[in-house]
């Protein structure tokens, strides 16, 4: 049998994305945050994109995880999320499992210290409403517009192909980050019925969430630019 999935993003491209980002287009604005949110005991990413003068989008990535067992965990992922920990590439949040206040908090915590303000949200509904929830306790993402996309093949396909067709043209600069890294090089992208393809993974242990919320972040940049959705009720009903 031959597999019609392929990696989303080959390594000679995404290594040549690997430019140094410039936080003060974040401060500038305006930024777009993809937001994929986990199980309590898993990871959660955050990731911010922010365009330079030549076009050139820049990523900044937040990944949050459980602060207990995370050795356990780096063991059944096979990566090292305790030497990212303290490299200060993962952010440890609560103990062993994370609650959505604490995530909220976290990422306040974080916009503050450079100075960001967030445009809009690009977010996955999953369990979406009490994140929501906490962030309006905590006070954090309060003035950015919060928009849903829906994780079929057809919405994701499209936001693959622009962020994949920003990269050939070498209109996106990563800077390495090591989960963002991890997570790009065992994503798949998985062929669907509508003709395009939309991110994957082949194992339960692999981690893409930091790839999925670029993919969403990146979008208002990229192909979303000049598109204007009509947002469909009976994809988010039911």
């Amino acid at each position: 049998r031959i597999s019609m999935d392929t990696l989303a993003f080959p390594p000679s491209v995404w290594k040549r994305c690997a430019g140094d980002i410039d936080f003060e287009l974040f401060r500038k604005g305006p930024v777009h945050m993809g937001l994929d949110l986990s199980a309590r005991n898993d990871l959660t990413a955050a990731v911010l994109c922010a365009e330079d003068d030549e076009g050139v989008v820049h990523v900044l990535p937040y990944v949050f995880c459980p602060t207990s067992g995370i050795e356990d965990r780096a063991r059944r992922d096979r990566a090292p999320y305790d030497l990212w920990v303290r490299q200060k590439h993962m952010i440890p949040v609560g103990g062993q499992t994370m609650d959505f206040d604490q995530i909220a908090e976290a990422i306040g915590d974080e916009l503050s210290e450079i100075g960001i303000q967030v445009t809009t949200v690009q977010y996955d509904k999953h369990m979406i409403t009490h994140f929501q929830a906490a962030c309006e306790r905590a006070g954090v993402l309060q003035d950015a517009e919060w928009v849903g996309v829906p994780q079929f093949f057809k919405d994701m396909g499209a936001r693959l192909s622009s962020l994949t067709g920003l990269m050939v043209d070498s209109k996106l600069k990563h800077g390495g980050h090591p989960v963002l890294t991890m997570a790009a090089s065992v994503a798949v992208a998985k062929a669907g019925r509508e003709g395009v393809s939309a991110l994957a993974k082949n194992l339960s242990t692999q981690r893409i969430d930091p790839v999925v919320a670029l993919t969403m972040a990146a979008w208002p940049f990229g192909d979303g630019r000049e598109v204007i959705e009509e947002f469909d009720i009976a994809a988010w009903v039911g």
